[in-house]
Order: C-alpha cells, then sequence, then structure tokens
C-alpha cells in the first residue's frame, strides 16, 4: 500500500472489491481498491497492474484499455503472479481457479473462447 500511496495512486478499501483502475485521463495515477481480507495474491494481482500503469507513463483508461492483446498480456501477467505464489504455498486448488479465471478474462477481453 505504501508503494502505491508514494506513487500517488488513491488507496480505497472496500470489502468485496479488489481492482486497480487506470486514470480518466493520461498522465495521472489511477486508483487501487482493496478489500481488507483479500488474500496476498489478489494483491500481487492488482499491483502488477499499477506497476504496468506506472511504468508506461500512467496511460489512463483509454491507453490501457485500447489494445486487446496488451489488455490480455497484462492479465497474463498479473495472473501468473497469484499462480506463483499459490504454488509457492502449496495452493494447487487456487492454482486450478486462476487458471479458469485467465480463461474467462480471454473471452471477455476478445469475445471468443482461446
Amino acid at each position: 500500500m505504501r508503494e502505491a500511496e508514494e506513487a500517488g495512486v488513491e488507496v480505497i478499501i472496500r470489502e468485496g472489491a479488489m481492482a486497480y483502475g487506470p486514470a480518466p485521463s493520461r498522465g495521472r495515477p489511477g486508483q487501487i481498491v482493496l478489500d481488507p481480507d483479500a488474500s496476498y495474491g489478489a494483491l500481487l494481482h492488482e499491483m502488477s497492474h499499477l506497476r504496468e500503469d506506472r511504468d508506461a507513463g500512467w496511460l489512463g483508461m483509454a491507453g490501457s484499455m485500447s489494445d486487446p492483446a496488451v489488455r490480455y498480456q497484462n492479465e497474463v501477467r498479473a495472473y501468473q503472479q497469484e499462480m506463483d505464489y499459490a504454488r509457492s504455498i502449496g495452493d494447487q486448488d487456487s492454482v486450478d481457479k486462476l487458471h479458469e479465471l485467465l480463461r474467462k478474462e480471454y473471452e471477455d477481453i476478445f469475445g471468443r473462447a482461446p
């Protein structure tokens, strides 16, 4: 959370929600919404999105969502961080669920099954 705050990202604590959202306009940090009971893996996932946005120069919503292939690759990297963490603690059930969620992300982004 400190990393997010130091980057100028608004940190919002909200039960039942986990997301990083780019700012509406280019050049500004976005928001990270964190459920206080979320898993460490979920935090790694959202921080991956935050870092991608920051490293790209705060692209804003339009810049972050404009290229489906780039958007999907960002999801792959974020889910991979979650899966790596789940494997490291021996949680294969979570790894399996995360693979399924990534498949659904593909369908949402491209409008078809992989």
